[in-house]
């Protein structure tokens, strides 16, 4: 059993209205018998047919072994991406590591740097502790003597007065200030740009 004909009207030529049983090569196109034009190859449509579903199928051969390597290329791009990430994060790593190492060196140094500066201060702090500690201890002192002196000053008896009248002497006691000064100097020799 024969498949049905479909479009009966675009298998007829136009000009002879007869079937397109041939097909010119020359021409590229299916023509009848009357339109067949001297020296033009022409072959049955069958043949051509045949001839162009074999064109077709080895196209499509083609076309899915381009599809391949084009697939193929992906992969390979992938694997060279995923390569390169891998030494990428390596290399990351690996400088992560020399820094980190760098970073325990330069605050081990800067601690060692900065040991005599808090010394210094905390020397400097005691020392200034020790003075102001004097200094408050002979500033009561005074007060003492200055409230005594305020009670004999107010004595009205002369005699009283001439007899309790300490002498000059106490104003001798006491350490010599004018000299003292906290010493704030620093000979580390500071890192200065």
């Amino acid at each position: 059993m024969v498949a049905p004909v479909e479009d009966l009207d675009g298998r007829a030529c136009l000009t002879h209205g007869r079937p397109l049983e041939l097909y010119s090569r020359a021409e590229g196109r299916c023509v009848c018998a009357l339109c067949m034009e001297e020296g033009h190859e022409v072959v049955s449509t069958e043949t051509e047919w045949d001839k162009k579903k074999g064109e077709l199928v080895s196209s499509q051969a083609e076309m899915q072994e381009r599809i391949l390597e084009r697939e193929r290329k992906v992969e390979e791009i992938r694997e060279s991406m995923d390569l390169c990430k891998a030494q990428l994060d390596r290399e990351r790593r690996e400088i992560d590591s020399v820094f980190e190492v760098v970073m325990i060196a330069v605050e081990e140094t800067q601690r060692e740097a900065l040991r005599p500066l808090e010394e210094r201060q905390q020397d400097v702090e005691r020392e200034a502790g020790e003075l102001t500690q004097e200094l408050q201890r002979e500033i009561r002192q005074l007060r003492d003597i200055i409230d005594q002196l305020e009670d004999v000053a107010n004595l009205e008896d002369h005699i009283h007065f001439l007899q309790t009248f300490p002498s000059l002497s106490w104003l001798g006691d006491g350490r010599d200030w004018t000299e003292v000064s906290l010493d704030t100097k620093v000979s580390f020799g500071t890192m200065r740009s």
